[in-house]
């Protein structure tokens, strides 16, 4: 192991699942490389994998799937730092064979992970077969930057929603509208019909985990992540996590095709994400046509950057 100017420590966490001794060199390979804050700890797949994480993260795993190893197959994994000029700061090897995941540790330095860039290469032998890139940063935008449509911005004036039973609120929209939908009395937000924000969506449903059946916010999230992304013509664009009201929030992006309100087939954005508030599961969505989505982002931001939890009444 060679460590560079961060000092990342970079170890193997576990060798490889499964074997198969019928294996030819011909057809060894590697495949799904991954970045995740978890892994699986049998099979050593990855969990909730994402491309963007905050300093404060902990330990990151990278995996990489290896198919008909045969003996003495040789894994390579580097590990780069791409801010000003791509520098070494890690490498590890692995000498196994058979079929499964290879998972490698890495702790950050005591101050934090520096924000950035950075780019981990699979090798297997010495040819590279398998790169990915992922971003250390203080604060994920809801919409990646290079997705928002200009806009002219208005000045917006708002209003604030509370719901002390499950110790939430949020500045609104001062035009915008609320029901109760569902039943679980769920919030459904939406903004005045006739104009852009009547096609938004921003549904809060609030799951009480003292309640059966009992579930975590990693199960509702993977059931939200799985409920979209199985729509036909659905595409997850991205997953990752930040803050919001001081606690890590879970979030995917994704498009799907779906009708407007004029009954018209266009490409919807959604962003889907969730928080937990003592044993209130939060699962928030925005979601609207793409152009719509892109344009009127920052009224879901601002209803984001403005969210304060308190402590739910019974």
């Amino acid at each position: 192991m060679r460590l560079s100017t961060i000092p990342v420590c970079f170890l193997v966490l576990l060798i490889i699942t499964g074997c198969d001794a019928s294996v030819s060199i011909e057809t060894t390979n590697l495949s799904e490389p991954a970045m995740s804050e978890r892994v699986d700890p049998v099979a050593m797949a990855p969990i909730n994998p994402a491309d963007t994480f905050l300093p404060t993260v902990g330990t990151l795993h990278a995996t990489i799937k290896l198919s008909n190893a045969p003996s003495d197959t040789t894994v390579t994994v580097r590990f780069y730092f791409m801010e000003q000029e791509k520098r070494e700061i890690a490498q590890d090897a692995i000498t196994t064979n058979g079929n499964g995941y290879i998972g490698f540790s890495l702790d950050p330095p005591k101050s934090g992970w520096p924000e950035g860039k950075y780019q981990v290469e699979f090798y297997l032998g010495k040819k590279m077969k398998e790169m990915l890139t992922f971003h250390i940063e203080s604060k994920s935008p809801i919409i990646p930057e290079s997705t928002l449509a200009p806009s002219s911005k208005k000045e917006q004036s708002y209003r604030l929603f509370n719901d002390k039973q499950f110790g939430m609120s949020f500045e609104l929209p001062e035009s915008w509208n609320f029901k109760v939908i569902g039943k679980n009395n769920d919030y459904l937000f939406q903004g005045p019909q006739g104009v852009d924000e009547g096609e938004i969506v921003v549904v809060v449903q609030m799951i009480d985990t003292r309640q059966p059946p009992q579930s975590t916010l990693d199960d509702e999230m993977t059931n939200q992540f799985n409920m979209i992304s199985q729509r036909d013509g659905a595409k997850i664009v991205k997953k990752s996590d930040f803050q919001v009201a001081g606690k890590n929030a879970p979030y995917f992006l994704a498009t799907y095709p779906t009708q407007n309100q004029q009954d018209e087939l266009v490409s919807w954005g959604h962003t889907q994400l969730g928080l937990q508030n003592g044993p209130i599961i939060l699962l928030i969505s925005y979601a609207a046509p793409r152009d719509i989505y892109q344009s009127k982002v920052d009224l879901f931001q601002h209803m984001m950057d403005s969210f304060r939890l308190s402590t739910p009444n019974p």
